[in-house]
């Protein structure tokens, strides 16, 4: 009987090795992941820009773990110097004006430190005060300074040069910026869902 020409059985390891038809080499390609939004937070030192029609604003900031003032730009309904400012975004680094912090999202609170309570007052948001009494009243009444304005405004008078008159319109435009803050804060869940941030380019502005 001749020899049978029937292929081996699958299991013919042999077999498998002489007749299989090698596969095609993949190679494997690592993509890199998108990086996670950084937080940031600290004092507004300074507004070196703001649109008040889209409220896109740069911003210098004595931030947490930076020794200098750091830029951030990104848009947020309103903003003092003094203010508390926290963001989430991401750093960039501009060619001409190094680096900067692109944030996706600001808010900026009332501040409660000397320091900041000084620059906003300083920053002309209440009319009747400017740098020179902004200073002169943080350091009579400290951090009590905006219960004092509000509740017991005739104890400014204490300070050489507010008399009757200027305590009226300060206590007056405290009052009104109060009320413009708070509509704000109510308002900044709608400022933000349509006002997204653009795809704008790094604002780059000489200082």
């Amino acid at each position: 009987m001749g020899q049978s020409d029937s292929k081996p059985a699958i299991g013919d390891a042999a077999w498998l090795a002489r007749e299989a038809v090698p596969l095609p080499e993949f190679k494997t390609v690592n993509h890199p992941s998108p990086a996670l939004p950084e937080s940031l937070s600290g004092l507004i030192g300074r507004v070196t820009f703001c649109n008040e029609e889209n409220g896109w604003a740069v911003l210098k900031v004595k931030a947490k773990g930076h020794r200098d003032l750091v830029t951030v730009v990104g848009s947020l309904p309103s903003v003092s110097p003094g203010e508390w400012l926290t963001a989430q975004g991401r750093w960039v680094q501009d060619r001409e004006f190094g680096l900067q912090f692109r944030a996706e999202m600001l808010a900026s609170t009332a501040p409660t430190t000397k320091e900041g309570i000084e620059k906003y007052l300083g920053s002309g948001m209440v009319k009747g005060i400017g740098p020179v009494y902004a200073k002169k009243l943080v350091d009579r009444f400290g951090e009590r300074i905006f219960e004092i304005i509000e509740t017991e405004s005739a104890r400014l008078e204490e300070l050489d040069g507010i008399g009757p008159k200027r305590r009226r319109r300060i206590k007056e435009a405290w009052a009104a910026t109060k009320c413009s803050n708070r509509s704000l804060l109510e308002g900044q869940e709608d400022f933000w869902s349509h006002c997204p941030m653009k795809a704008e380019p790094v604002f780059s502005l000489q200082d």
